[in-house]
């Protein structure tokens, strides 16, 4: 939830980032659809029909159905002070001649920490990640975003920049939920 100057008006808005890759900007009082944009190259979808809150799908024939989860349970997190989204995904390589299967797991695979605008509708920066499946995401009031990766590198970026300012290599993935172990 947040407050934002939606096309020249404040709304309260829900955003979210469910297992379709797809971002959606909700108006938080009415429910009204104000936005529905692909975090990534979708195989199941292109767009969204605002007026009608349909997705525009693949056909079948063209390679449509199926879509990997590009975001999950993983946390994500919104920084009023930058504006931005961060949100821990899954991508796949361009040319990966697999077929899609669903899950965050599969050849051709890769995860990203991506800085998502919700007003301009669009990226602002990415950190690629070595494996698909990463931890969730804090944002600060310092302007550092902190994520655990599933290779057990804890880091730090720059909120604004996406540039890495510190990184620490643990001795676990840090990409499940965290646990005490007496």
């Amino acid at each position: 939830m947040a407050d934002l100057a939606w096309k020249g008006e404040k709304h309260r808005v829900a955003m979210t980032a469910p297992k379709n890759g797809f971002f959606y900007v909700l108006d938080a009082n009415t429910g009204k659809l104000l936005a529905a944009d692909p975090l990534v190259k979708t195989t199941w979808a292109t767009s969204y029909n605002l007026q009608t809150g349909k997705p525009v799908l693949v056909p079948v024939s063209q390679g449509g159905g199926k879509q990997w989860t590009v975001h999950n349970w993983w946390p994500m997190s919104y920084d009023p002070q930058t504006g931005l989204m961060y949100i821990p995904s899954t991508d796949r390589h361009a040319g990966t001649k697999a077929p899609v299967e669903a899950g965050e797991s599969g050849e051709g695979l890769f995860g990203r920490l991506i800085a998502w605008d919700p007003i301009a509708q669009k990226e602002r920066w990415t950190v690629r990640e070595e494996i698909s499946v990463n931890g969730g995401v804090l944002s600060t009031a310092g302007n550092v975003v902190f994520q655990g990766q599933g290779t057990g590198e804890f880091a730090a970026y720059s909120a604004d920049s996406g540039k890495k300012l510190w990184s620490v290599k643990t001795l676990r993935p840090l990409n499940r939920s965290l646990s005490h172990t007496p």
